[in-house]
């Protein structure tokens, strides 16, 4: 996907200025405070080096739904799979975020800065794959272990460490060829190319990261009831397991094959194509 988010960021802070200049004048202190107390310049460091190219990819991995998720409060746990059901890019189980830089060393360096001024250093672990450093945060008994790495034009990053480690070897000189070379898939979305976003999925995997391990997440907060009402009508909790029974058999045998889409803005109207193969 394509994005001006230098262009962005001035419209914002513009819009802020002329909607609410007390405002303006805070978030102005607040990066003057970073760049003063931890030399880290927002703007320069971050905002200038993203080219506009961002992405999401869904590696297909195991989690266990019953795994410690984020505390909340009032007793709500945000689990990796309750994270999925926000659509938010970057929070699927298996999802890695994509996103293009200019230059890698100055994220890099402010990202070192942070965690030094946070005070996250003791939870830091390095990790080496494929000839590249991989970092993760591994805060004590919680699932999520949010984690990085950069390419030379890009950062990867996901809230588990096995997506990016799985991107790391596939990025790799010696790595096989990539799903998306095959069967015509990258030519059929660069056929669009007035299009600002494309996307390409192995349809029954999409399914599975994006549907079937939500619900079967929900599906212990709805154990089934022996004593059911007698009345005929399924409580929902059975209604629940009984998709869940027969969904993955449906995403494998009748679900098989590619979806692609691409985003287009047509005279002011935002066109999204859908297809299959």
């Amino acid at each position: 996907m394509g994005y001006d988010a230098r262009s962005a960021w001035s419209l914002m802070r513009e819009a802020i200025a002329s909607f609410d200049p007390e405002m303006a004048d805070e978030l102005e202190l607040g990066l003057s405070a970073l760049r003063d107390t931890a030399g880290v310049d927002l703007e320069s460091d971050l905002i200038e080096q993203l080219t506009g190219e961002f992405a999401e990819i869904l590696v297909p991995i195991q989690l266990d739904p019953a795994t410690p998720g984020v505390e909340l409060g009032m007793g709500m746990m945000m689990s990796p799979f309750l994270m999925g059901l926000t659509g938010i890019p970057g929070s699927s189980p298996g999802s890695v975020v994509v996103v293009g830089l200019h230059e890698t060393g100055p994220v890099e360096d402010m990202l070192e800065t942070l965690l030094q001024v946070s005070g996250a250093g003791e939870l830091i672990e390095d990790e080496q794959v494929a000839g590249r450093w991989m970092t993760s945060v591994v805060p004590p008994d919680v699932s999520l272990r949010p984690s990085w790495a950069f390419l030379d034009d890009a950062l990867l990053f996901s809230l588990q460490a096995e997506p990016v480690r799985a991107v790391l070897l596939q990025a790799a000189e010696d790595a096989p060829p990539s799903w998306l070379e095959g069967e015509g898939r990258r030519a059929a979305l660069a056929a669009d190319d007035a299009a600002f976003a494309w996307s390409a999925a192995d349809l029954d995997r999409w399914l599975q990261a994006e549907v079937v391990s939500p619900l079967a997440w929900m599906s212990w907060m709805f154990p089934e009831d022996p004593a059911a009402s007698d009345s005929g009508a399924p409580e929902p909790a059975d209604a629940l397991h009984g998709i869940l029974a027969t969904l993955p058999e449906l995403v494998a045998e009748h679900l098989r094959g590619t979806m692609c889409s691409t985003t287009t803005v047509d005279r002011g109207v935002l066109v999204y194509r859908v297809w299959t193969q």
